[in-house]
């Protein structure tokens, strides 16, 4: 009889991880080696300062699952970088993400970003190809929603920035106005003009939405059909839930309810 060799299993005790795990067998599989089960656990933790966030036991198995679940990493062309407004120009004059202050340095799917980390308010939407051209010598790791890269700075350039979003306090988007201007970047998804020393006139950019395309609807974490979409600036879209349950929301407003998937 031919001996068979079994593989061990990393078997990890701290909470995030054993969920990661857990997850990763339930939406793939398979379980992940020791590495990247690490790594995903220590970038998420290195985005959250939030102890109640990280260390509510109850609800880090369906925090965990939507680091893998289909909805929340699809299309991984485009990844974000979330941080806080106070890095944001270093970042963007410098053009490098530094490992000295994010370790690891970690990209996340739209959805993920959208959904779970709003309160880092500033949201820098990176091309991969681009980002993956220019840091030819980084050991990027792809994992569930995350791409990471360890023990290495990452240099970007404004041709790989494909928008800034802003969540936080209104009264400050005007600083991410004069960065950008400042910087000499120019992003396709956003239009600003100054119209006045410091002060900028910002337009109005809905997402691109399409009847049928899917949705994720975050306070019901369930998916929707967009059915119809009235065709003014700030109409209404018109959507369509699993169990034929029906909503309205404005476009102005679409991005607070959900996600495009």
């Amino acid at each position: 009889m031919r001996e068979v060799k079994a593989i061990a299993v990393y078997d990890p005790s701290d909470p995030w991880e054993r969920s990661i795990q857990d997850s990763a067998k339930k939406v793939t599989g398979d379980w992940l080696p020791s590495y990247p089960c690490r790594a995903m656990a220590n970038a998420i933790k290195s985005l959250k300062d939030d102890d109640d966030w990280l260390g509510n036991q109850d609800l880090i198995p369906i925090r965990t699952f939507y680091f893998f679940a289909t909805h929340m990493i699809q299309n991984k062309e485009t990844m974000v970088f979330v941080t806080h407004l106070l890095y944001l120009r270093d970042i963007v004059e410098n053009q490098v993400i530094s490992n000295a202050l994010f370790d690891p340095v970690t990209f996340i799917s739209p959805p993920l970003a959208n959904f779970l980390f709003r309160d880092c308010p500033v949201h820098i939407y990176f091309n991969v190809d681009h980002l993956r051209h220019e840091n030819k010598e980084a050991d990027f790791l792809d994992v569930g929603g995350l791409l990471l890269a360890e023990n290495k700075d990452i240099e970007i350039t404004h041709e790989a920035i494909e928008d800034i979003k802003y969540f936080g306090d209104p009264a400050k988007e005007a600083i991410i106005e004069q960065i950008k201007q400042r910087c000499g970047l120019q992003l396709a998804k956003s239009a600003s003009q100054e119209v006045a020393p410091d002060i900028f006139s910002i337009e109005e950019h809905y997402p691109d939405l399409l009847p049928g395309d899917e949705v994720w609807n975050k306070q019901l974490r369930s998916v929707w059909h967009i059915m119809e979409i009235e065709p003014t600036e700030n109409g209404l879209v018109q959507l369509e839930g699993a169990e034929d349950e029906r909503m309205e929301v404005m476009k102005q407003e679409f991005d607070k309810q959900f996600v495009i998937l």
